[in-house]
Formats: structure tokens, C-alpha cells, sequence
């Protein structure tokens, strides 16, 4: 009978271990942010690499097309990214498993010219420069134009350039009255052209027109199934991405250095110049949902298409565990 009792002690503390050992079964997270303006918000994070639990691996991809970022997604290859948040939309109505877990971008979009503007209606008969027809840029141009009964189509000239390079190089030789820049081009726009001014601020106008503070133009999202399996370390891994940004924020000469080191396409001088203006904010998606349907609401209005053809619902929200 003792032997009988040993034995069962001795099995019960196999399957007790055994149920422990399955408990901290070591994860392994891929994370992707892009190149450029966006990755600001990741750099702290992918350059130290600040542990985020026992047993976790963090692995940090930054991408330099948005197409390979959205076919990553699509393909459900990452557990995180930061991406344009009207992109979130577009793979929410495609079925895709991710949700908006922290907007972190809010709008860095400014028009620029060698002469002030002194009414936004002094721009109808202009010639305007921008890139990317149909993306972000060009909508909120378009919707803000709208809103000031001005025509995009009939008032002014809408002239599509094919990349930042070609945008930077008009601005500089001055071929356009003005132009629609996002951080940080507007800074190494402004450092090139000696007189070059900020005529026009989106995020001040989006507060006008809509009583939002700004729009979240980039957000972290999270594959919902990843998210669900591992919400302690979601939650873990947020309050280290609000970290890095306020740590963006904080030491632009550093943010700076790590652009470089990282090799992100941007100088560390413009970085250091353009973080201010950049607008960096940690925010929970399920803290600001009202200010992303304004946004998702514009952008609707304008081209459906920009969000995946219709509106999405409540589901694209990721609840953070407080």
C-alpha cells in the first residue's frame, strides 16, 4: 500500500511539472514595421530589443514596400506591424485576422509653397504637387478641399508626382506653387529650399472640420489569434511600444543615430528635425474609436476603396487587457 502511494505522489509530480513546463512554452513573435517615417515609433524597440517576458523571442522585420507588408499580413506571416491604419481597414474587409491594437501616428501631412497662404481659397487656379493618387495625401487633400467648397477636380490642378524623390526635387527648383509633404520630406524640404514655408497644417484643418484632435494616420495592429493565445504579452509588448515612443519623443538626437544604424532611408538630421512634427502618440485603439470612424468616414466618402469598400465594424478593435 506505501509503495502504491509513493507511486502516485511520484506521477502526480511528473504530470505537475509537465503542466508547468507546458505553461512557459517559449513564443516567438515576428514583428514588421516599415521603412521610413513609420518605423520612429519602433526604433527604440528593434535596436535595443527590450524583453518583453521569459521565454519570448522577438524577431524585428522592417520592410520597405507597403505591398510586401500587406501580402506578409495577408498571408497571416506576422504577429504585429505598423502600418497605415487605412490599410488595417482594407485587410479587415478582406478577412484577414488582425485587429488595431495602438493608433501611434497622428497625421504628419503639410502643404508647402514660397508664398503664405492667407485663405485657403486663395488656392483655387493653383497647380498643386503630391504623390500617391488615391492614398492617404490625396484623400485628405481632397476632403479638406471639399469641406472649404473648393473643387479638387475644376478649382485646382492636382499634379501626381511618381515618388518622393521627384516631389523633393520640384519643390526644391520651385515647379509648383505648392505641395502636399509628409514628415519627415516637409523637413529635408525646408532644409534644401531656403524660404520654403508650411502654408498649410492636415491636422490643424482636420480639428477644424471635425472637432478631432487629429487622425491616426499609422497604427500597430495585431493577428487577433496571436492576440487571443497571448494577452499578457500583448499587453506586455504595448507598454514597451508606448515606451519607445515616448523615448522618440524624448531623445531626437538618439532617435536620430538609430535611424541610421537601422539603416531606415531617413538622415539622422532630418530625423532629429522632423520627430516634433511627426506627431508620435501612443494611443489604445479602444481608447480613440470615435476619432478612427471619423477618419474611416472620410476616407469612405472620398474612395471607398482606400478602406476596403465599406466601413468596418467595432470587431477591428483590439480591447487591451488593462
Amino acid at each position: 500500500m506505501r509503495k502504491f502511494t509513493i507511486a502516485i505522489l511520484v506521477l502526480a509530480t511528473i504530470l505537475m511539472v509537465a503542466g508547468c513546463q507546458k505553461q512557459s512554452t517559449p513564443v516567438e513573435m515576428k514583428v514588421a514595421y516599415l521603412s521610413g517615417p513609420t518605423a520612429l515609433t519602433m526604433l527604440q524597440m528593434a535596436k535595443d530589443k527590450p524583453s518583453i517576458g521569459e521565454e519570448v523571442t522577438v524577431t524585428y522585420e522592417q520592410i520597405a514596400a507597403p505591398n510586401v507588408m500587406m501580402g506578409k499580413l495577408t498571408a497571416n506571416e506576422l504577429d504585429m506591424a505598423v502600418i497605415a491604419t487605412n490599410q488595417a481597414a482594407m485587410l479587415f474587409n478582406k478577412g484577414t485576422e488582425y485587429q488595431i491594437l495602438a493608433p501611434s501616428v497622428w497625421g504628419a501631412l503639410y502643404m508647402v509653397g514660397m508664398e503664405e497662404l492667407t485663405d485657403i481659397n486663395s488656392l483655387k487656379g493653383e497647380e498643386i504637387a503630391l504623390i500617391g493618387k488615391g492614398l492617404t495625401p490625396d484623400i485628405m487633400l481632397r476632403h479638406i478641399l471639399k469641406e472649404n467648397d473648393i473643387d479638387p477636380e475644376k478649382d485646382v490642378t492636382l499634379t501626381y508626382l511618381s515618388g518622393p524623390k521627384e516631389l523633393l526635387q520640384s519643390v526644391i527648383a520651385s515647379r509648383y506653387s505648392f505641395a502636399v509633404l509628409p514628415e519627415p520630406l516637409a523637413t529635408t524640404a525646408s532644409i534644401k529650399k531656403e524660404g520654403l514655408k508650411t502654408v498649410l497644417d492636415f491636422q490643424e484643418q482636420w480639428q477644424a472640420l471635425t472637432e478631432k484632435s487629429s487622425y491616426p494616420q499609422a497604427s500597430l495592429v495585431v493577428n487577433k489569434a496571436f492576440a487571443e493565445e497571448n494577452p499578457e504579452l500583448v499587453a506586455t509588448f504595448l507598454e514597451k511600444y508606448q515606451a519607445s515612443i515616448e523615448w522618440a519623443n524624448e531623445n531626437p538626437e538618439d532617435l536620430g543615430k538609430y535611424a541610421e544604424e537601422l539603416e531606415i532611408g531617413l538622415p539622422a538630421a532630418v530625423v532629429q528635425k522632423a520627430v516634433g512634427s511627426s506627431n508620435l502618440k501612443f494611443t489604445k485603439a479602444n481608447d480613440v474609436k470615435d476619432e478612427i470612424k471619423a477618419y474611416f468616414e472620410a476616407l469612405y466618402n472620398i474612395i471607398p476603396e482606400s478602406i476596403g469598400g465599406k466601413l468596418p465594424d467595432d470587431s477591428i478593435y483590439y480591447n487591451v487587457q488593462e
